[in-house]
């Protein structure tokens, strides 16, 4: 791989960014496989040539040229190119060339169409990444800081949320960071830093724990084939409440509580318990 300039990339799971180009062409094989699915329901795998051959026929937008004219330094003779020689009957013989001219003139062709093909990525890929820098943010962790992760459902891998606080264990690299999972699977994984984000837990001291009121009630026997009969006002009794100190409260404040309690103690029948 070294010899012929190959480098190797690792990329981050389910994070399709990394490898743009060939998410790129799978979105649009599939784009173009649904287009013919109406048409070929039972053998849409035998349209595969067609849908290939336009694929490599059409010029890519991020190089500037087609798949095959970057391979074979010359664009594919298709239906319409047919179909103009034979109107035009340009004879056969005006195009011929020797051996070597035809292998200098393609190597040349050759070079030149990378040439500009390189340097029209390059102008796509700053494009791209201005409008991308726009909403982006750079963000990072400490290994033990609790995040939240975006991570596949575990009864339907094909959808994902942002799933319960998760540990960083390690960074691994600018991006990807490892994170404990004890609930799934796989009780370490690789993320990438847009698939994470932090997670505050609630401050007790700016926010309180909830008041919990709970209310014993007297039960009554079953009155008659109507159930439970609904006892009236007169026939409650008033019982002392159980003590509602309060550490959060001033005594003034407990004072009032206690009033607003015993004036309404003659409509409670059971007894009252309030829990902070």
């Amino acid at each position: 791989m070294d010899e012929f300039g190959v480098k190797h990339l690792r990329t981050s799971p389910y994070h399709p960014a990394t490898d743009g180009s060939c998410e790129r062409f799978n979105g649009t094989l599939k784009s173009m496989i649904r287009a013919l699915a109406d048409d070929f329901t039972d053998s849409w795998d035998q349209t595969l040539p067609w849908i290939l051959f336009a694929y490599r026929e059409v010029p890519v937008e991020t190089l500037g040229f087609s798949p095959f004219e970057l391979l074979y330094g010359r664009s594919v003779p298709g239906p319409l190119s047919l179909l103009k020689e034979s109107w035009l009957e340009t004879p056969i013989t005006s195009n011929l060339k020797s051996v070597v001219e035809f292998v200098l003139d393609m190597r040349e062709r050759l070079k030149f169409t990378l040439a500009q093909a390189q340097q029209h990525a390059h102008q796509q890929k700053s494009k791209s990444k201005t409008w991308y820098d726009k909403k982006a943010r750079a963000r990072s962790f400490e290994p033990g800081q609790e995040i939240l992760a975006f991570l596949p459902l575990p009864n339907n891998p094909l959808q994902a949320k942002f799933c319960d606080p998760y540990t960083i264990l390690e960074k691994l690299g600018p991006v990807d960071y490892l994170i404990d999972t004890p609930n799934r699977r796989k009780q370490k994984r690789v993320c990438h830093v847009n698939l994470l984000k932090p997670y505050r837990r609630r401050d007790e001291t700016v926010f309180p724990k909830a008041v919990t009121v709970t209310v014993g009630m007297s039960s009554t026997e079953p009155d008659s084939d109507f159930g439970n009969s609904i006892p009236a006002l007169s026939d409650l009794k008033t019982n002392s409440l159980v003590q509602t100190k309060n550490d959060y409260l001033t005594e003034l404040q407990q004072h009032k509580l206690d009033s607003l309690l015993a004036s309404f103690a003659d409509i409670k029948k059971g007894k009252a318990r309030y829990l902070i």
